[in-house]
């Protein structure tokens, strides 16, 4: 259930730190650039062109949908409620505007000469509807726009097109609004969600007080990060990043770190659901504090927690989990709305029976070694991956962890209280993703899981397993991973 794919719910995979928030803004408010970016030089296309080949991420995507058309689980859906005046003839003419200035958000997928091709496309506004319930008693208004928001989560996109992106507002009453969001994540990640309603907002209150934005042009288009990435990153960065990976990955692993309830069918599934669990109050604290001690960051200190936990799970000591990092390592890059999001391996052994320490300082070299070969797409660094027992189609993590520390920015509209609402979709990109949410001094687990794979009473049984070891490595990080074998079951809370 694609609940937790609102970026901004969850401070989803693509999340700001402060920095990169402050930077953000810098940027969204700063100069014009001239046709090249200083640092890197990623160039602009000759001016007037339309088209540019797919992102490595992009052709992923584009691929999965012209075999499954229908399907919606690259959908990503955000609601938010607002109450207030709000003027919603400039809510739309500044999405509108956000459009114009972010081509993606307007672009075609098709083949041409056989090959997958990104085209821009005029501006359109059929994308925004607004629908006014105030006709209805008060007390049905709630159940119809839920009911349109579902569909407008749940119906699939038309990538040929370029319908790509859309956005619902339902009316409630004069001082209440519900507005939907829901792109094709080959159009935009969770950091994109951030350049959207911050764009949103700083045109919303310009068109109110009739100044001028102060947004700047953008020196780049996502067009042109693609059509760099196809030719310059190819030939320069990514040879020696992709073989970092391929003897890292070599062979990689045949089976899920994971062993599923049931046979995996011929075909990928991606029914899915989604669930909640507490984390004991004590260990986020130790955690932080092992992580601390021995030069570590959290999300190391869970990923060896993670690691340990698969290793009881499936008895096997070569344990392979993937996690999302925004993709955006070149400063040219933070202010475009698109789908950058890349996955990195987390191939780790557990062989010796190692502790928990030690366990985490293996954890630290393969984190190190792939943040410094983050550039190279996982599409590509799988393209060539090697199983044994062969396979048609590129091997993929069947499991996800992500830490989600840092919230997306928020939509802010002048005079107007604004709340998450929350729109499920029942599906599961990946067999197991695995999150936690850090808030305050909380730690906040969640699950979303393919149904087809795994029963809820044995997601129940992983989050208890995760909350105990959690507790034995704050209390004594120094024990062995056969002392750290959990048991146990809480409630989940099944979300929507």
């Amino acid at each position: 259930m694609n609940v937790a794919t609102d970026p901004a719910a969850s401070g989803a995979p693509g999340a700001f730190s402060e920095a990169k928030r402050a930077l953000l803004a810098r940027r969204l408010q700063g100069a014009a650039r001239g046709n090249e970016s200083p640092s890197t030089g990623i160039p602009r296309r000759a001016k007037g062109t339309l088209s540019a080949p797919l992102s490595a991420s992009q052709t992923r995507l584009w691929r999965h949908h012209a075999t499954h058309p229908t399907s919606i689980v690259h959908n990503v859906p955000m609601g938010r409620r607002i109450v207030g005046p709000l003027r919603a003839d400039l809510l739309r003419r500044a999405f509108e505007a956000v459009m114009q200035r972010h081509e993606i958000l307007r672009t075609g997928y098709r083949l041409e000469a056989g090959q997958p091709t990104q085209v821009v496309l005029p501006a359109g506004s059929g994308f925004f509807s607004e629908v006014d319930l105030q006709h209805l008693p008060a007390g049905d208004r709630e159940a119809a726009w839920r009911e349109a928001a579902l569909h407008t989560a749940s119906e699939p996109f038309d990538l040929a097109a370029g319908r790509v992106f859309r956005v619902r507002l339902w009316r409630l009453s004069p001082e209440e609004h519900v507005l939907v969001l829901c792109e094709h994540h080959i159009a935009a990640d969770a950091w994109s969600t951030s350049i959207l309603f911050r764009e949103i907002g700083i045109l919303y209150r310009a068109m109110l007080s009739g100044l001028p934005s102060g947004l700047a042009d953008l020196a780049l288009q996502y067009g042109d990060f693609a059509l760099w990435q196809a030719g310059e990153l190819r030939r320069s960065t990514l040879p020696a990043q992709l073989d970092y990976w391929r003897h890292r990955l070599d062979p990689f692993p045949a089976t899920s770190p994971l062993p599923p309830d049931h046979p995996r069918g011929d075909r990928p599934t991606f029914r899915g659901a989604y669930a909640e669990f507490q984390v004991p109050a004590g260990p986020r604290s130790q955690l932080h504090r092992i992580a601390h001690d021995h030069g570590a960051t959290l999300y190391m200190v869970l990923l060896a927690a993670f690691t340990a936990l698969l290793h009881h799970r499936s008895h096997t000591d070569d344990i392979v989990v993937g996690t999302p990092v925004a993709g955006r390592p070149r400063p040219e890059l933070e202010s475009l709305i698109g789908f950058f999001l890349n996955t990195l391996v987390m191939r780790t052994s557990t062989s010796g029976n190692p502790s928990f320490l030690e366990l985490l300082d293996r954890v630290k070299e393969t984190a190190m070694g792939a943040y410094a070969n983050q550039e190279a797409p996982i599409e590509l660094v799988l393209e060539g991956a090697n199983r044994p027992g062969g396979g048609t189609t590129p091997p993929f993590p069947h499991v996800m962890l992500v830490l989600q520390n840092a919230p997306i920015e928020p939509l802010d509209l002048p005079g107007m209280e604004i709340s998450l609402l929350e729109i499920p979709i029942e599906s599961s990109k990946h067999d197991l993703t695995f999150g936690m949410w850090e808030r305050g001094a909380i730690l906040q687990g969640w699950i979303e899981y393919n149904t087809d794979l795994f029963d809820a009473s044995t997601m129940e049984e992983l989050a208890s397993d995760w909350n105990q070891l959690l507790v034995r490595v704050g209390n004594d990080p120094t024990l062995r991973l056969d002392k750290l074998a959990p048991g146990g079951t809480p409630r989940l809370a099944r979300a929507g």
